[in-house]
């Protein structure tokens, strides 16, 4: 749940993978890397993304999507792990300036 900014569905909705690293990802960003985290526990489980906007509640959970997808299984984890990764990396990398 996201007790900050009021989000709606557009927030969620990005064209594809690499958005996450756009201004406008930060919510699905943080969505697939708590789901990268529990990823071992959802085996052959279907596995949606969601926050719940205290300050929008009527409109329940909002599902995040990238591109047409909004359910993801183990197997669809991989890209979206490499891409984690790789800007966990650069985060680290002080050779690096990351802009936030």
């Amino acid at each position: 749940y996201k007790t900050g900014k009021k989000l709606y569905k557009y927030n969620l909705k990005l064209k594809n993978i690499k958005e996450i690293r756009n201004p406008e990802g930060i919510y699905n960003l943080q969505l697939l890397f708590y789901m990268v985290g529990v990823a071992k526990d959802i085996q052959d489980k279907v596995i949606e993304m969601g926050i719940m906007s205290i300050k929008n509640m009527k409109d329940g959970v909002l599902t995040a999507m990238i591109g047409n997808q909004t359910e993801y299984k183990e197997g669809d984890l991989e890209e979206i792990n490499n891409n984690i990764v790789q800007i966990i990396e650069e985060i680290l990398n002080k050779d690096i300036k990351f802009e936030n």
